[in-house]
């Protein structure tokens, strides 16, 4: 999801199961992925679906699905992903 006018900034949502992998776009070379909410342990992995193909994120990303689908409504609703929580820089 991005605004209508503008490529940037945009998310995306990977869902599996109970549990999700929210990304942000900030810019072109500015991808970020939400830090987890602590659901799945640090070393432990989920692969999610991405553009048709599966990706591994481990337990640092993953977030329960609720909280990951309320940050993207948040975002849908105007709110800045940079307020919506804790990201790291790919």
């Amino acid at each position: 999801m991005s605004p209508a006018d503008s490529p940037y900034p945009a998310l995306t949502l990977s869902v599996s199961g109970d549990f999700g992998v929210v990304e942000a776009f900030f810019a072109e070379e500015d991808a970020r992925l939400l830090r987890g909410d602590g659901s799945v342990p640090s070393g432990d992995v989920m692969k999610f679906p991405i553009l048709g193909e599966e990706a591994v994120f481990t337990g640092d990303f993953i977030s329960f699905r609720t909280r990951a689908c309320d940050v993207l409504s948040s975002f849908v609703s105007g709110t800045s992903p940079a307020v919506l929580g804790d990201w790291e820089r790919l």
